[in-house]
Parts: structure tokens; C-alpha cells; sequence
């Protein structure tokens, strides 16, 4: 209420006070001269007789001012305060309308709220506004999230719940160093028109509303194995609502490289936390060369496996709403070292993958036991050389292969051009060791021996065929 408006009540109290003095002596005073003056008829002595024969009813006057007083701040059966002090000073007025003494009423009178009592009427939440009572505001609770409000809450520890709640979800079951806000966060007093009041926020729908925030627009492009399940996993989004965001878009055929929109929720507030981990990894092993003059250029063996270290390691590891932006090492324990993995490479210059002219011997030992020419009333188009299963089968001069597989009664079955019409072929292999299209030189392994298709035994049937004839293949080389 305005100061005016609290003079006006206790002026009209004075006059009040005068009528009731009046009544109580029973006399009625005489009409001033303002030619003599406020004393004319009514000296000092006069006053001081009047007071104390009328002390109660001057007892009267001054209680009903204090009713006066407090009524002007008591409302129902609370009374509200504007948390201020104020100092009321009444005009000049004549009692009893003589004018002989001119009376002020100056008193510090604080205006300080009642304590609220279980089962209090629902006036005890309004707070008087510093303008008049016309204006009666609820008293609560907002949470202050860079200097914007959230919430209006009936008490503080609502409020703070929702920070409390914030804060809980990224530090429990952690070992938790340091844990604040990024954004300026705080719990604050507010009020609220009691005419526009509705409800007072519920912290659970404060903390979910925060948390979700608002929308970003990104673009994904999908990178290898990414599929709508991995990406909603990574944004934190719904499968649902990112296929509502891509409706041209197939989830079983994404492409790499396709753009994918996300609507990507960003909370209201960041926590930033400082976690303490302990935790062990793998350190991983090296690997060092050493060159072999004997194997082939791109020929590698390994001479010693490699083997994996472990360490124990402490960190403290920075995130932002649990996701993780650094990790600081503090200190390391090694529990296993690490074992060097050894590589031999070889070093010799390959032979050229065009052939020569002239063949060398498929294999490096063996017998031939069927040779060129008619056979048991039958043209053998080849040599047969008889050998253990998986001995090595090489190409007898560098060509490109024309086929590899499985070739019927020859089995499996290897066939190389070597130019100017000249083809070798390699049959009844038990595996093969190159495909079609390779190019491979004077002997390179091409495959194993063995004993599939119509064959009797383990054995290799090489032929040497030019523009399409066979010709006998010791004509080429001696066994």
C-alpha cells in the first residue's frame, strides 16, 4: 500500500478521536478567534486540566489509532509483508477541531510477514505488491538458467530438486571430482500474479523439459556399417523421428555418403563433470622388418608372433553431459609388456611375368611314370609325373593365368599363356594358389598336387600346347 493512502487512514483516525473527546467531556469548545490566535480561549493550563480529566477517553483515542495502524497492514489472518520499513508521518491536525496543539505521529513500523501455520488459508501465499493491495502476487520458486526462469515452484527444495535431479543423472555410481553447470544455474525467489496462477510446476515435467531443450538441425553423412539404428544411437534420437525427418529416404538401402537431416535435441543446461577412473588397457605391440635376400620382393614371413601389453592406468576424464571431451593421464602401472612382432621381407628381384620361351620344370622332384604320346590305345596328351599330395606345383615360365578351377577329369586345374600361342597346363591339383588374370613368373607356386578327377594316384599331368596342339613337354626341358 502507498504511504498516501496510510496517511489518509490515520488522519481519518484523528478525526474520529476528536469526535469521541468531544462526547466524552460533554462540552463543545468555542469557535476560534483568529484574531488572538491557536490560545485564545483554551490556555495552557486549560489543556492540561481537560487531558486528565478525560485520560480514558484519551486512553480510547490512542487505542483506536493503534487499531488504525495495524488494520491498515493486517489482512485476514496473516499479515504480508513489502520487507521494508516505513516511516509514516501524519499532517499537522487541531484536536478536537481548537487546534491547540499540533499533533505527528512519526514510528518505524516494520512490515514483516506472519509465519505460515499448517492448514493456513491460501491468503497467507500472497505477497502484497509495493503498489496496493488492488495487485496481490503468489510467492514461489523458479530455477535460473542464465538469467531466464523455468518453473514456478511452491517451495525452494522443489526447485532445488530439479537441479539435484540434473546433476544426479551424470554422477551416480561414479567417483565424481568435480561436478558443476556450464551455464549460470541458480534458485531464486519469484511471485507470480495471483490472477494469472494456474498451477505450480511439477519438478519431474521441469527436469524432462530442461533435459530435452531445444532442436538443432544437423546433417549426418553415413560413413561404412552406419545403419538408422546406429546413427539414433549416436544422436541420441528415436529410429522413429529420424525416419520422419528422412521420408525419401529407405532405411535397408542406405548408401555411404548419404545425407541423413537429425533434429538433434540440445538440454538447457550442460553438466560438466570431473571423473576419476581406473581402469587397465592393452598396449599394443610393435613391429619391426628384417630383409631376406633369398625370398622375392613381396614375399613377408613372420619370424615372431606378436603379443599385446597390458597397464593399469588412472585418469580423470572431462565430459559434458556424459559425453566424454578429454581424459587427463595421472599416472600409469605396466602389468604385462608388450611383445615385438618380427617380419621377414623379401628382398630378391622377381623374374619378369613374360614368358621366355623356354619352360623349366614344374616341380622340383618326382618321376615321370606316363609319357607323350599313345597310351593304352589312346593319344595322353601330356607327361605324368608322380609325387606326394601337397607338393609344390610352379609355373614353368612367367605368363598370365587363363583359367583356374575345376576342369571335369582334369580336375583341378591351372592354365597359363605365355605368349606367341604357347599355354601350360597344371592338372589334378588338390589346391589352387592363384586365380584367373594373375600374372606370374618362372617358378612362382601356382598350386599343390593331388589326386582329383580321373586320376589313379597323386600325380601332376603337364601339358605344353602351341596355337592349340600338344607337344611333348621333355622337348622343353630334361627330367
Amino acid at each position: 500500500m502507498q504511504l498516501k493512502q496510510i496517511q489518509k487512514r490515520i488522519v481519518k483516525g484523528f478525526e474520529n478521536s476528536g469526535e469521541m473527546l468531544r462526547r466524552a467531556s460533554g462540552k463543545t469548545p468555542k469557535k476560534l478567534d483568529s484574531s488572538v490566535g491557536n490560545t485564545a480561549d483554551f490556555d495552557q493550563h486549560s489543556r492540561v486540566n481537560f487531558l486528565k480529566r478525560n485520560r480514558y477517553a484519551t486512553s480510547a483515542v490512542a487505542a483506536m489509532l493503534l487499531v488504525a495502524v495495524s488494520s491498515v497492514f493486517t489482512l485476514e489472518s496473516g499479515a504480508f509483508s513489502t520487507e521494508q520499513t516505513a516511516e509514516v508521518q501524519a499532517p499537522k491536525q487541531a484536536i478536537l477541531a481548537m487546534n491547540y496543539e499540533e499533533v505527528s505521529v512519526s514510528e518505524k513500523m516494520p512490515l514483516i510477514p506472519g509465519e505460515k501455520t499448517e492448514g493456513a488459508a491460501d491468503l497467507n501465499e500472497i505477497v502484497e505488491s509495493s503498489a496496493s493491495f488492488d495487485a496481490p502476487f503468489l510467492k514461489g520458486y523458479t530455477v535460473k538458467i542464465d538469467g531466464e526462469e523455468y518453473g514456478f515452484f511452491k517451495s525452494e527444495r522443489e526447485a532445488q530438486s530439479v537441479l539435484d535431479t540434473l546433476m544426479a543423472a551424470y554422477i551416480a555410481d561414479k567417483d565424481i571430482v568435480e561436478a558443476y553447470f556450464k551455464e549460470t544455474v541458480e534458485v531464486a525467489a519469484a511471485r507470480k500474479e495471483a490472477g494469472a496462477f494456474k498451477a505450480y510446476s511439477v519438478p519431474e515435467n521441469a527436469v524432462e523439459y530442461i533435459k530435452r531443450g531445444t532442436d538443432q538441425e544437423k546433417v549426418h553423412i553415413v560413413e561404412a556399417g552406419e545403419n538408422f539404428w546406429t546413427i539414433s544411437e549416436k544422436y541420441q534420437i528415436s529410429v522413429g523421428d529420424l525416419e520422419k525427418a528422412n521420408p525419401e529416404i529407405t532405411p535397408e538401402r542406405l548408401q555411404i555418403g548419404t545425407k541423413v537431416s537429425l533434429m538433434v535435441p540440445v538440454p538447457l543446461v550442460t553438466v560438466c563433470t570431473v571423473e576419476k577412473a581406473i581402469y587397465t588397457e592393452q598396449i599394443a605391440f610393435e613391429t619391426v622388418y628384417e630383409e631376406d635376400s633369398s625370398a622375392y620382393q613381396g614375399v613377408n614371413k613372420i619370424a615372431k608372433s606378436g603379443e599385446h601389453g597390458e597397464r593399469e592406468v588412472v585418469a580423470n576424464i572431462y565430459r559434458m553431459n556424459g559425453l566424454e571431451m578429454n581424459r587427463e593421464i595421472l599416472n600409469e602401472n605396466i602389468l604385462k609388456e608388450p611383445t615385438t612382432k618380427v617380419v621377414v621381407k623379401g628382398t630378391k628381384v622377381r623374374p619378369p611375368t613374360v614368358g621366355s620361351g623356354v619352360l623349366a620344370k614344374p616341380v622340383s622332384r618326382g618321376t615321370v611314370t606316363s609319357p607323350f604320346g599313345t597310351r593304352w590305345g589312346r593319344r595322353h596328351n601330356g607327361i605324368d609325373i608322380g609325387l606326394p599330395t601337397g607338393s609344390s606345383i610352379k609355373a614353368a615360365d612367367g605368363g598370365t593365368v587363363i583359367f583356374s578351377g575345376y576342369d571335369g577329369g582334369y580336375g583341378y586345374t591351372v592354365r597359363i599363356s605365355h605368349g606367341d600361342g604357347m599355354v601350360t597346363v597344371y592338372a589334378h591339383n588338390s589346391k589352387l594358389q592363384v586365380k584367373k588374370g594373375d600374372k606370374v613368373y618362372k617358378g612362382q607356386q601356382i598350386a599343390l598336387s593331388g589326386n582329383s578327377g580321373s586320376s589313379t594316384g597323386p600325380h601332376l599331368h603337364f601339358e605344353v600346347r602351341i596355337d592349340g596342339v600338344p607337344k611333348n613337354p621333355l622337348n622343353f626341358f630334361k627330367f
